[in-house]
């Protein structure tokens, strides 16, 4: 009675096993680094998003002071001709106040006309 023994056969039956094991895991880690790298696209096109939305809300705010600061330039500019053509004319009475006499009433209009002159 003769027993032939293979040892070939197993041999190449566990290179299968080691190289299918081999070819799940590798396969395992690739899909865990596919769905990592989609978490982090997801998250990247968040934060995108957010700055972008934050961009624009800064760009809208900026946009609005202008216009106020524009338009505040303009009133303003408005307002100082309207100043200049309203300007009341500096006169002095010549009725002198009570209890003053009339020449030292005159020597005030005199001076003050002059520092009035003197200031412009």
């Amino acid at each position: 009675f003769v027993v032939f023994f293979f040892s070939s056969r197993r041999r190449h039956t566990r290179c299968r096993e080691v190289s299918w094991a081999r070819r799940c895991v590798q396969e395992t880690a690739l899909m865990l680094e596919i769905h990592t790298l989609k978490e982090n696209l997801h998250t990247t096109r968040q934060e995108l998003t957010q700055a972008l939305y934050q961009h624009e809300a800064s760009c809208r705010v900026i946009c609005k002071l202008i216009k106020e600061r524009d338009q505040a330039k303009m009133e303003l500019a408005e307002l100082k001709v309207n100043m200049e053509k309203e300007k009341p004319k500096l006169t002095i009475e010549q009725t002198p106040p009570k209890g003053i006499d009339e020449k030292l009433a005159e020597k005030f209009y005199e001076l003050s006309e002059s520092l009035i002159k003197a200031r412009k």
